[in-house]
């Protein structure tokens, strides 16, 4: 075997290697915080809780707090029960794509804010599209493909509590509904709203 095949080969083999090794998912765990919060009572409280970062699509544990300046897309409540404190001076701004609201709230879920001392903790949610700023996704429009098909009815929204700092949405609620485009007159009604 010729000395240029042999590199050739090893060179290849190396690539390979590299790319399999940069195309493994790497999971890190989220970082935690000891935070303080204002509670319902007014009284001062200190929790561990799960810091929310640029790359969070998923809240998934009891506890959340934002620091410093967090930018977000397509935030899921997926816990029940989710809290989330905004430290004084934080701004987490999320958005969404699509028809999908900004912070998905889903119908049975509850969000409590809280905010620091100062309360100046802001959060912005601008939902896409029919998606709420702050609950449920919009519906997708009716089809005439085929026998057609009615608007889907926009997502229904949880229950939404501000305690304290600052929270901006450009609506707060179900998600709207989509078109009834359907040249079938049965399915040519449009979705409600969530």
């Amino acid at each position: 075997m010729s000395k240029n095949k042999t590199i050739q080969r090893l060179t290849v083999m190396m690539l390979s290697i590299i790319m399999a090794v940069g195309m493994t998912s790497v999971s890190a765990a989220s970082a935690t915080a000891e935070v303080t919060y204002v509670d319902e009572n007014g009284v001062l409280q200190t929790v561990a809780a799960t810091v929310i970062e640029n790359a969070t699509t998923a809240l998934t544990s009891d506890w959340y707090v934002v620091q410093g300046s967090v930018n977000t897309t397509n935030l899921t409540l997926e816990n029940r029960h989710v809290k989330l404190i905004l430290t004084d001076d934080c701004t987490l701004t999320a958005s969404a794509t699509g028809d999908k609201a900004a912070v998905e709230l889903f119908n049975g879920n509850t969000l409590t804010i809280y905010g620091q001392a100062l309360g100046t903790g802001m959060l912005t949610a601008t939902g896409s599209g029919r998606g709420a700023g702050i609950g449920g996704s919009g519906g997708a429009d009716g089809s005439t493909i085929g026998e057609g098909r009615a608007g889907q009815a926009g997502g229904d929204s949880g229950a939404l509590t501000v305690v304290g700092g600052r929270v901006i949405a450009n609506r707060i609620g179900g998600g709207d509904g989509g078109e009834g485009i359907s040249q079938n007159e049965g399915k040519k009604d449009g979705g409600r709203g969530g």
